[in-house]
């Protein structure tokens, strides 16, 4: 099975039967009670290895599997037509992949109906959510409050297992809150040790096909175990929880010295309504960061009506005044989530058009394929850097 190319060519990965077969155990174990009675809905390509071991395990217990897309899922999904109903309301999936691009649509989508509501219901359903969440953390159901106010606009089955992978997700899916040094992260930091993950066990690949290199770069071998080096930065917390905190290559030096992690800086503009999607960007050789920006657009409808702006969504996108307009939104926003000054980016670049994997900006799991996008707007980067 071949890598996604979210950071470069294609690598093919050796799978053997017993590397399948231990995924997938280790996957059945926590999923509680599947059976005959459960509904899988895979929306993800098969050569997706996260979709390939989901739909095993859902096979090996008997349960349904129906076929949507990342277009289709939701009511507000971009090919649904309005009025009609999504793949998840239609088929009500009780098991589904979860990737982190296609969480964050519902979670907006579900964030939107909340804003249309009256203020009343929108007040209540505040409150609800917000109880609901303090009482997941303390390990207690909410039955009453599931029925009175959040049900009804759920964007999923009331009882769905969701199976996380590919990168991380949003912060406040933690319900508790929120080799081995790599650029300032130490095993020896103080209160939690940090550093690069490394994955031993059957279930590791035999290596990557014919690219001896990158099997030197990836694979260690020591004491007999051989280790996997994932590229994620961890940090152990005192309850034994591992927690993804940064990315090795998204980590860029600034030339003032300043270490900007663009996972972080994305993942905290994305949850801007503003914002369908971002690529964070910066160059070793600038001292600020850009950032590339597909955005809402019946948000950004909103935004610039308010200033007396009109024209099609290209014409906005191609707007100086409109980049300055979303700008000042996302600095806003960026400050609110505590980014640093030097992580905002100073400068974006509006893009009337979605990345879809057909545009071959991001992969089959909607991931960013940064070298891509670079190519792609190689001339917005240049003059966001005072370049032509």
């Amino acid at each position: 099975m071949y890598t996604s190319g979210s950071t470069g060519i294609p690598k093919g990965v050796m799978i053997s039967h017993s590397n399948i077969i231990a995924g997938l155990t280790g996957m059945a174990e926590r999923i509680p009670n599947l059976n005959e009675e459960d509904t899988y809905i895979g929306y993800l390509p098969l050569a997706h290895v996260l979709e390939l071991s989901a739909e095993l395990v859902g096979m090996a217990h008997g349960c349904r599997i129906g076929y949507s897309s990342p277009q289709t899922l939701a009511d507000q999904s971009t090919k649904i037509k309005k009025g009609s109903k999504g793949d998840t309301s239609v088929l009500q999936p009780t098991l589904m992949a979860a990737v982190p691009e296609i969480m964050d649509r519902i979670y907006k989508n579900v964030m939107l109906k909340v804003e249309e509501m009256s203020c009343v219901q929108r007040t209540l359903f505040i409150l609800a959510y917000n109880y609901k969440l303090e009482q997941l953390s303390r390990g207690n159901s909410t039955p009453l409050c599931d029925n009175a106010a959040i049900r009804r606009h759920a964007a999923l089955h009331e009882r769905v297992f969701l199976l996380p992978g590919g990168s991380g997700l949003r912060p406040d899916g933690d319900l508790r809150g929120g080799t081995i040094s790599e650029r300032g992260y130490h095993s020896t930091d103080k209160p939690n040790p940090r550093g690069e993950i490394l994955v031993g066990g059957p279930n590791v690949t035999m290596g990557y096909y014919k690219n001896g290199s990158k099997n030197d770069d990836f694979f260690v071998d020591e004491s007999g175990q051989r280790w996997f080096c994932t590229g994620d930065i961890g940090e152990f917390h005192k309850d034994g929880c591992l927690k993804i905190i940064d990315r090795k290559k998204d980590l860029v030096k600034l030339q003032a010295g300043e270490y900007v992690s663009l996972g972080k800086v994305e993942a905290m503009l994305k949850n801007s309504p503003l914002v369908d999607n971002i690529c964070a960007y910066a160059n070793s050789d600038e001292t600020y960061v850009i950032g590339f920006v597909v955005p809402n657009q019946k948000q950004l409808l909103a935004l610039v009506d308010q200033y007396g702006i009109r024209g099609s969504c290209e014409d906005l996108c191609s707007s100086e005044a409109v980049e300055e307009l979303v700008l000042k939104t996302l600095t806003e926003a960026a400050l609110e989530a505590q980014l640093e000054r030097f992580e905002i980016p100073r400068k974006i670049c509006l893009s009337p058009e979605p990345w879809t994997p057909e545009t071959g900006l991001v992969t089959d799991a909607f991931k960013l394929k940064r070298k891509e996008l670079k190519t792609h707007y190689q001339d917005d980067i240049e003059r966001m850097y005072g370049g032509k």
